[in-house]
């Protein structure tokens, strides 16, 4: 009985070890798997290049002043010889019916009243003979003041009458002139609102017009660089249309505040003496800044972070390698200069051939071990 008991015993004792031991064993969480950019030298190019938009400078709105449905819009000839309705990028001239409204129901109200007015003018006619009628006797005393009071009255309500027919025969008049909605001025089409048989509201924006040569680039930077633009600041520009050719351009209008981007739009007016560009047409534009003073390094955009606790601060990781793929993501604060393209220059923070990890950096954290990818 005494053996059973001991046996016992050492059984529970060896399974309480096991349970002890286990216990104190603590869960490694693999590393991350991360990959690394070695930090490369700067660019060498100086220039600093944007995308941006052609636009025209100053464009107008066109609207009718009265409402209906659209019954013609402006024909152009394309290329081939073949007519179709006005679009963007279409050249318009002055004085050019762009597009009409269906005029039967104001040339309706204008009959009406032009038939009133005539009306009118009889009732006035009428009233205006029988008021000297009444002046005659009421000179010879063969009518009382009153009556001839009552006749003056009926004068005067007429001739209210006439003008208010007047004012109103004018103001169809004026609606039937306003069907047809004509361009301001030269200029090319920026926006087509309207189309052939809809229905067009009271000041509903049907055309965009804007002028002829009169072109504006509109192009955005980031903070890092938005402080060295300057209104009549010289720029160049270029376009894929023309290749070679280089527009130049000045600088009109810096943003004060960031875009939900958090980028700051930047336009510049540009000299087209040769009217070749077109509304729409994407442009790069070079800023022709020296680089960064100091700056000698650049990362790729997708290795920069926000350190911890620090929401207007930049920072990298750094990999520290211990053997083979594997190593321990070391936070770096930088200080950021421009941008080019898809690299950012870096002023301090990290060297040249340190490795940066520019997959895996939003899930990574200071001193936790990560594996490196190809």
């Amino acid at each position: 009985m005494s053996r059973r008991l001991s046996l016992f015993v050492s059984c529970l004792c060896f399974f309480s070890l096991l349970t002890a031991c286990s216990s104190d064993v603590a869960y490694v969480a693999p590393p991350t798997p991360v990959r690394v950019l070695s930090v490369g030298p700067l660019g060498s190019a100086a220039n600093l290049a944007y995308s941006g938009v052609i636009d025209s400078e100053h464009s107008v709105n066109m609207a009718f002043d009265v409402q209906g449905y659209v019954s013609e819009i402006l024909q152009v000839r394309d290329a081939a010889g073949v007519y179709r309705i006005v679009s963007q990028g279409d050249p318009v001239t002055k004085g050019q019916v762009l597009a009409v409204i269906d005029s039967k129901p104001y040339r309706d109200q204008e009959n009406q009243a032009k038939a009133q007015v005539a009306q009118a003018k009889a009732e006035l006619s009428n009233a205006a003979a029988q008021l000297k009628r009444y002046r005659a006797l009421l000179d010879q005393d063969a009518v009382a003041k009153q009556e001839f009071d009552a006749v003056n009255t009926t004068h005067r309500t007429a001739k209210a009458q006439l003008d208010n027919a007047q004012a109103s025969l004018a103001q169809t008049q004026y609606n039937l002139k306003h069907t047809r909605l004509t361009a301001p001025m030269d200029g090319v089409v920026v926006q087509r609102n309207i189309d052939q048989g809809s229905f067009v509201a009271l000041g509903q924006v049907a055309f965009t017009i804007g002028g002829v040569g009169d072109f504006k680039v509109d192009f955005s930077v980031p903070a890092s660089i938005v402080g060295r633009i300057r209104q009549g600041m010289n720029v160049t520009m270029t376009t894929q249309a023309y290749p070679g050719k280089v527009f130049r351009a000045t600088v009109s209008a810096v943003a004060s505040a960031a875009n939900e981007s958090r980028v700051f739009m930047v336009q510049a007016r540009v000299n087209d003496p040769d009217k070749k560009l077109r509304i729409g047409m994407v442009s790069a534009v070079s800023l022709g800044l020296e680089p960064d003073t100091g700056a000698s390094v650049a990362v790729p955009l997708e290795a920069v972070v926000r350190p911890p606790g620090d929401p207007n601060g930049y920072a990298v990781y750094v990999v520290s390698a211990q053997s083979g793929t594997t190593g321990v993501a070391k936070l770096r604060k930088v200080t950021l200069g421009n941008v080019r393209g898809k690299e950012v220059a870096v002023i301090s923070g990290v060297h040249p051939k340190e490795r940066v990890i520019v997959s895996g950096a939003s899930v990574v954290a200071d001193g936790k071990s990560v594996t490196i990818i190809p």
